[in-house]
């Protein structure tokens, strides 16, 4: 049975660019996989996986704003 990743923190330690990335499926969508520094390019990411509390924020306002976008 797939199962979908849990959300992480991307950090370059390079800049120091961060962005948090959660997938909504076990399909994972281009824009929801990031393997390069959009900023400076570097490609030796660090992933650190989210607390279990800010793992649920993340899904509760991706809801928030489906349900707003879909009016």
């Amino acid at each position: 049975m797939p199962i979908r990743p849990q959300p992480m923190r991307v950090r370059c330690p390079h800049c120091h660019w961060h962005t948090i990335v959660a997938p909504r499926s076990d399909a994972i969508r281009p824009r929801e996989w990031v393997t390069q520094c959009p900023r400076c390019g570097h490609d030796d990411l660090e992933r650190t996986p989210l607390p279990s509390w800010q793992g649920s924020l993340v899904r509760l306002c991706e809801r928030w704003f489906d349900v707003f976008r879909a009016r």
